[in-house]
């Protein structure tokens, strides 16, 4: 029952923010419309024009920027499109607003015209309008699988992070409209509290003394303060004493210093985290910061006054949907890879596609305008060759990038290849177990590593470091782990075979990378990789690193095991020869 009641309210929540979003949608057929001006509410009764479009009916009809408009003067239903979010308002709607000129007031009505729209604001506005979505649907299936404090103080946060529709605004009537302006002024206050308890509480929804404190307070503050929201949100549009002075105290002060408390808890949390933590926090501190850099840029653009067309801010905006998705993934994935291997991706592409993007112009260029005059055979071999130098150009970039950018990795890397040349002259098995597990553990700071191998009817723990003597020491031929490495041979990850099992480590010590060792198809041993130190996932280039470095191995192995066996058969040829001899020596002696 408890549980139907929380997805019926989240569900429930989820789709009234949704409502207030998805009709944006049919804004590419349907595109709404204006006065040509923009506002900014000064008082309780007075705004001042702040901006005023080319064109424009505010323009034709001689409004110029800082004029100043009387609400007394006009009728509540005239002066709904200043109070609105967005400022837009249904196509050919007539309103008469009252300016004032200096000691006279002068009415003027103007009709909203539909507002131009390019491809680029239609495509962009789309892509906006479902990552909002999605950002809604991902926050409510997070609370659904791990209900708790903080996916709940998430989950509202991410509703107030859900901008409402500017179809919407625009068709409901006035009374609606002061509902929805309300609605999205008490909604990001709430937004706000959940936002510093999601920072209190995160990753492991403990708190220590001082947060404790914290969140005490904070929830003791948030009543008055969504009050306060709440009137002034309504107060503008009913002309309540006092309504734009609440806002702009609310808005201007109390929301950045709120926001600036969560950010502390957030820097406080990722200094005091322990190694397993640690790489949490960081994946949700990058999301955030990633997704919200392009508020940041939008706010630093219209600070300065540069003009932001609709699909740039469009495309700023989308990044929010970064946030949701990090956050999932820190909460829900039991291994989180480091952050640092996908921020280097990003920069290794980045500049691999910019390369390439400067070349395919220099190429065009070159073709276009330097070998027209040498005809179409030396123009075909110039465009030939300038591709074979971008290729090798890009070898090369990916070369210098894989050595300098991803240099942990790389002088694992170089570490392993130089311990795997090394174990071609080792003497013994033991040898070679004590390599593959002390060397990988060290070169890539791995909490755990064990290698496995065949035995008669098993395979058996050969040498391990992280684990216990309780863990398995034997598996069995037909274990699924071992016939789903002899299916795939090669390495397979964390799975339905490999994780969660009672006989292996728990925590960062539990196998996140399985490898076996195949020789001529025969899997003769396998070796079990742990995640690293601080609890992170083995990510993709340490794969490829590690099972490279087991093939070298399994070379190793099947070597050292031929030596052996030669050894045990000159061993039992010499045995034979001696019994046979002790055998023929009394025959011998019997026909003598």
């Amino acid at each position: 029952m408890r549980s139907q009641l929380r997805t019926v309210i989240v569900v429930g929540l989820t789709t009234l923010v949704i409502a207030f979003t998805a009709p944006d949608l049919v804004l590419p057929w349907h595109p709404f419309a204006n006065y040509g001006m923009t506002e900014a509410v000064t008082s309780r009764t007075t705004a001042t024009v702040t901006s005023v479009t080319p064109g424009g009916s505010a323009a034709q009809a001689g409004v110029r920027v800082g004029d100043i408009i009387d609400f007394a003067a006009m009728l509540p239903q005239d002066r709904r499109s200043i109070f609105m979010i967005y400022n837009a308002e249904r196509d050919g709607v007539a309103a008469t607003f009252a300016f004032v000129h200096g000691a006279s007031l002068k009415h003027v009505t103007l009709v909203s015209k539909l507002h131009a729209r390019t491809l680029a604001d239609n495509a962009s506005d789309v892509v906006l309008i479902l990552s909002q979505i999605a950002f809604g649907i991902i926050v409510m299936a997070l609370v659904l699988l791990r209900p708790g404090v903080l996916t709940w103080a998430f989950f509202i946060y991410g509703l107030s992070a859900v901008d409402g529709s500017v179809t919407a605004e625009a068709l409901a009537p006035t009374p609606l409209q002061v509902a929805q302006s309300a609605w999205f002024n008490v909604l990001p206050i709430a937004g706000l509290v959940a936002f510093i308890i999601f920072a209190l509480r995160f990753p492991s929804n403990t708190l220590t003394r001082w947060k404790r404190f914290t969140e005490r307070d904070v929830l003791w503050l948030s009543p008055p303060l969504l009050l306060a929201a709440l009137y002034g949100g309504i107060g503008p549009s009913l002309l309540l004493p006092g309504a734009v002075s609440v806002s702009t105290i609310v808005y201007d002060a109390i929301v950045p210093l709120g926001y600036l408390v969560g950010v502390l808890a957030f820097v406080a949390t990722l200094l005091h985290a322990t190694p397993q933590e640690r790489p949490r926090v960081v994946w949700v501190v990058c999301g955030f910061i990633l997704g919200y850099g392009g508020f940041g840029i939008y706010n630093a653009l219209f600070t300065s006054g540069v003009f932001i067309p609709i699909w740039l801010t469009n495309i700023l905006q989308t990044s929010n949907i970064l946030v949701p998705i990090t956050v999932m993934y820190a909460i829900l994935k039991h291994r989180v890879i480091d952050i640092r291997f996908f921020l280097n991706r990003a920069l290794v592409y980045g500049l691999l596609t910019s390369v390439g993007v400067g070349l395919l112009i220099l190429l065009d260029w070159a073709v276009a305008k330097r070998l027209e005059s040498f005809g179409v055979v030396v123009e075909v071999a110039g465009a030939l060759g300038l591709g074979l130098a971008i290729q090798r150009l890009h070898t090369f970039i990916d070369a210098l990038v894989d050595r300098y950018v991803f240099r942990s990795v790389h002088e694992a890397e170089r570490h392993l290849e130089r311990v795997g040349n090394a174990m071609m002259y080792a003497d013994s098995l033991h040898a070679l177990d004590r390599l593959i597990v002390e060397e990988s553990a060290r070169a890539l700071r791995l909490s755990s590593v064990a290698v496995f191998r065949r035995e008669s009817d098993a395979f058996s723990r050969a040498r391990a470091a992280g684990w216990t003597e309780r863990e398995a020491q034997d598996l069995d031929v037909d274990d699924p782990l071992i016939l789903d490495l002899q299916a795939q041979k090669r390495g397979v990850t964390a799975g339905p075979f490999l994780s969660g099992r009672a006989d292996f480590p728990h925590g960062a010590a539990a196998p996140a990378f399985a490898v076996p060792m195949c020789v001529r198809q025969d899997m003769t041993g396998f070796a079990l990789f742990g995640a690293h130190v601080n609890a992170s996932d083995i990510d993709p280039n340490e794969q490829a690193v590690l099972e490279r470095f087991m093939q070298r191995a399994a070379v190793a192995y099947d070597h050292v095991t031929n030596a052996e066996r030669a050894e045990e058969n000159t061993r039992l040829r010499i045995e034979l020869d001696f019994l046979r001899g002790l055998v023929t020596a009394p025959a011998t002696k019997e026909l003598t």
